[in-house]
């Protein structure tokens, strides 16, 4: 029974390890989506800035302009603006981790297939024809997987015929 828990622990460990490992198959294609979401959310954010910054100050002018009371109002606009800065600012930082994030791992779902399917056919190319491919659950490229297996099986066939 202890043996049977430490196993299992190790197993978890070393599937956990292996998952992080190959988080990123192809660093320069999986970032690059991210890096051009990113990019453009940049230059929409500073626009918005921009918009928002334009629009406290001209508020913040007239408030000036008022006199006595308009220097408390110019006070809590200048707080306003700030608070809004900071609100905008933990915004974008969570943005942009949960564009990676999220870039990464839909992105791994495409990569990660490539891979086993160039190793498929890196065995089919040896002559080892009882080689199959194992997609994940629900894949995307499920139907060209079993497709390819039954080529191998086709091959396999032909190979033991032709001895």
């Amino acid at each position: 029974m202890i043996n049977n828990s430490v196993s299992l622990k190790s197993i978890a460990t070393f599937d956990t390890k292996r998952k992080t490992k190959n988080l990123l198959l192809e660093p320069s294609l999986q970032l690059k989506l991210p890096i051009y979401v990113l990019t453009l959310s940049f230059v929409l954010a500073m626009l918005t800035w921009i918009v928002l910054y334009k629009g406290f100050e001209g508020l913040y002018e007239f408030a000036m302009l008022q006199g006595d009371i308009g220097k408390q109002v110019g006070h809590i606009i200048e707080y306003q603006s700030r608070a809004v800065a900071i609100v905008i600012a933990c915004l974008l930082i969570t943005y942009v981790i949960l564009t990676i994030g999220i870039s990464i791992a839909y992105l791994h779902r495409l990569v990660g297939p490539t891979r086993a399917f160039r190793r498929h056919i890196t065995e089919l190319k040896k002559g080892n024809y009882s080689s199959r491919l194992t997609l994940r659950k629900n894949d995307a490229f499920g139907e060209v997987a079993g497709d390819l297996n039954e080529l191998a099986k086709m091959l396999e066939k032909k190979q033991v015929v032709e001895n």
